[in-house]
């Protein structure tokens, strides 16, 4: 069996131009995405402020508001167990495409639900403040 180095010579260089060119074309479309991504950024805030807020609203009227209507404050545990019912109602809520949507744009789940508790507790905490300045005015 005679090899042909001639044509060997000639096939490697081709194949290597051709995944360059590929490799650039990957990349372009990469950025097109990733600016495609940053121009919808308004979009997917608009749309994960709406769903978070729905989330609290449930979950503050089914739980939080129990503890308010007895005077009292949730314990800790008691608040983990309502912001992980709140992750929960928010991954129904999300759906499985809008979830993966959702995953791709922050990175990954983990950063996903970082943001969402942060959510949480600033809204719990303007919560709290508030019904503590309106239990104030009541007492005087």
């Amino acid at each position: 069996m005679d090899i042909n180095y001639y044509y060997l010579a000639i096939y490697i260089p081709v194949i290597g131009v051709i995944f360059s060119i590929l490799s650039i074309i990957k990349n372009y479309l990469y950025s097109m995405v990733e600016l495609k991504r940053l121009k919808s950024f308004q979009t997917y805030e608009t749309l994960m402020e709406y769903y978070f807020d729905k989330a609290y609203t449930t979950v503050y009227k089914d739980q939080i508001l129990v503890f308010s209507s007895e005077g009292m404050s949730p314990k800790e545990e008691d608040i983990k167990q309502i912001q992980h019912d709140y992750l929960e109602l928010l991954i129904k809520m999300f759906g499985e495409w809008l979830m993966i949507q959702f995953e791709n744009y922050y990175g990954d789940r983990s950063t996903l639900f970082f943001n969402a508790l942060t959510y949480f507790d600033n809204h719990y905490e303007n919560d709290a403040i508030k019904e503590d300045a309106i239990n104030k005015q009541l007492e005087q």
